[in-house]
């Protein structure tokens, strides 16, 4: 909350350089570099203002000389103005120099801190995703059954004299073998009734018996 109303008085203090000044100070467009000492001129011209202190003041104009778009005005031998917006002398190329480092380590500390947040925010997510997905029972896999599994038993041919009636056999006529049992031998034909209800006559090579 401090932190809010000092911005906030910050910003008031710039806004009332740039509504009295209108020709030093600005809030967008091109900046203007500003002549040196300018702080004694601004505590002379506010000396009557109550609503303006002197460290509001030298407060707002650090803010507003440290900001890129200034920083990058201050070019060597571009004019300087005072309060008025009159010609105060020019910028020197040491002024110059160490203002172009200025901006390129504001930049650099920007774009470290923008950095940060990224990762910052690139961890959170995955943290919130990792508890959501920690969040989420697994789903289980099916028990292996503990049975062993039934072996089909073998079959093997049989001759047509070696059947009788009531016995069991498979029959291998269609696509799959399919049980049934005897229930008439003729000649060359036995007459099979299958698990299905179906009674047929076949041949006995299409039969088999269990071994």
């Amino acid at each position: 909350m401090e932190n809010q109303s000092k911005a906030q008085s910050i910003e008031n203090t710039l806004k009332l350089l740039t509504d009295t000044f209108p020709s030093c100070f600005t809030t967008s467009g091109e900046a203007k570099p500003l002549k040196i000492g300018i702080f004694q001129d601004l505590a002379e011209r506010f000396a009557d203002n109550e609503t303006v202190s002197k460290t509001q003041l030298r407060v707002a104009l650090r803010r507003y000389t440290s900001g890129w778009r200034y920083l990058e005005c201050v070019k060597e031998g571009v004019e300087r103005v005072d309060l008025d917006g009159a010609s105060a002398g020019v910028v020197s190329l040491e002024h110059a120099e160490h203002a172009a480092v200025q901006v390129t380590e504001s930049k650099q500390r920007a774009a470290e801190r923008r950095k940060q947040r990224l990762a910052e925010k690139s961890a959170e997510k995955k943290a919130k995703a990792a508890k959501v997905a920690k969040s989420i029972p697994k789903r289980g896999t099916k028990p292996k059954s503990s049975s062993p599994k039934t072996k089909a038993p073998e079959l093997k041919d049989v001759s047509i004299d070696a059947l009788s009636v009531d016995q069991s056999v498979v029959m291998t006529l269609g696509t799959r073998p399919v049980k049934g049992i005897i229930t008439d031998i003729g000649k060359d034909e036995v007459q099979v009734r299958l698990s299905t209800g179906m009674v047929l006559k076949v041949q006995p090579t299409h039969l088999k018996v269990e071994k």
